[in-house]
């Protein structure tokens, strides 16, 4: 839990300027994105970490609405594969400003910005039946893909090779695959164990959601209908996920969980 930790420069000649300009990155926008002092961002920062030079990629159910100002000039979308529900769009949309959204340092109330605002963004659609053909499309520049997707429980027999498949030879290629566990309150969820495989155990982090709002002494710091790790406890983290502010449709910004 990053923002308790203050023994990140401790190594580092330098550290009381580290700690300053640690400080100086943590403007209103800052707070405004609610899960970046939990991460201890704010360090990464200081350090120079803040996504330049970096190529990322999302696969969702949806594509982005990319009307925001904060995400315009930043994301390359791989079409509008399949039409997509409103709901989805706005679930691609919010996690796409949570990666990227552009640093402004304006104070307005609602504003925020990304945990890599430098960084480029590919995002792409997935639904049954276009898993394997993704593969052919995420450029070699791509190293970090965020999943955050999920079927029905009906449909995750269906797609479970579909996801082997995909993600073994993404882990093949170097990739480093980042999978949200999602919220059904389950000790493990199937599409989960099924997007991990052998293949990909060096290349493959499952994440569940924690209410950074709260101590991590906190009953409720867990968020409360997480997904658990369940047989990927090697392979697993935890990370801000409980009403974080995001970019949404129309240009406007919002919290969701």
């Amino acid at each position: 839990y990053a923002s308790g930790n203050d023994d990140t420069f401790k190594n580092f000649a330098n550290k009381d300027a580290l700690m300053k300009a640690a400080e100086g990155f943590k403007t209103q926008e800052f707070k405004n994105s609610t899960g970046l002092e939990a991460i201890g961002a704010d360090k990464a920062y200081a350090l120079g970490y803040s996504g330049d030079n970096t190529y990322l990629a999302t696969i969702d159910v949806s594509q982005p609405n990319i009307s925001n100002k904060d995400l315009i000039g930043k994301i390359s979308k791989d079409g509008d594969l399949l039409p997509g529900e409103q709901d989805d769009i706005l679930h691609a949309t919010h996690v796409a400003g949570i990666i990227l959204a552009k640093k402004s340092d304006s104070d307005d109330k609602d504003n925020m910005h990304g945990v890599a605002y430098n960084s480029k963004l590919y995002t792409y659609q997935v639904d049954t039946g276009v898993i394997k053909p993704l593969l052919l499309k995420i450029p070699d520049s791509v190293f970090i893909i965020n999943e955050s997707f999920g079927f029905p429980e009906w449909l995750e027999d269906f797609i479970g090779s579909d996801m082997r498949i995909l993600n073994s030879k993404l882990a093949a290629k170097g990739k480093l695959i980042i999978h949200a566990a999602g919220n059904d309150s389950k000790l493990e969820r199937k599409d989960l164990m099924d997007a991990y495989t052998e293949d990909t155990r060096n290349g493959f982090i499952g994440v569940s959601s924690i209410n950074s709002l709260v101590s991590s002494k906190n009953p409720n710091f867990l968020r409360y209908d997480t997904n658990l790790a369940g047989g990927l406890k090697n392979n697993f983290v935890v990370a801000p996920g409980n009403e974080i502010n995001s970019t949404l449709c129309n240009n406007s910004y919002g919290k969701m969980s």
